[in-house]
């Protein structure tokens, strides 16, 4: 009976902090970046099959996320397609975390909107 409770209470879901994806933003950006963490964190999900609880401003790709070689241009393609942007290879060596990402589309936005 022991043994069933620890498998059930492994396989059952883990309930989440974060009651929807604006909640999070909430949480870790500035208003201003609330859409563009939002469309960030949906990509994340989408192609690194990771939870929205796994994921903070300070989380790292790399060390964090595990990503692998083709993951980074994965989801940095996808974020071209979403923001209608490009995003030069030579630009992205040093995003580390998921703010710093966060933070450049906004910057690039911004610039590309002027």
């Amino acid at each position: 009976m022991n043994f069933l409770r620890r498998l059930y209470s492994f396989v059952q879901p883990k309930p989440t902090k974060y009651l929807s994806d604006s909640d999070w933003a909430v949480e870790h950006f500035p208003a201003e970046q609330h859409e563009l963490a939002i469309c960030v964190v949906h990509v994340l999900i989408e192609y690194l099959h990771v939870r929205l609880d796994d994921i903070k401003a300070t989380t790292r790709f790399i060390q964090d996320l595990q990503m692998d070689d083709l993951e980074p241009m994965e989801v940095l393609t996808a974020l071209e397609a979403a923001f209608a942007i490009s995003i030069p290879v030579n630009e992205t060596w040093n995003l580390e975390t998921v703010s710093d990402l966060v933070q450049y589309l906004h910057a690039k936005v911004r610039a590309d909107e002027s």
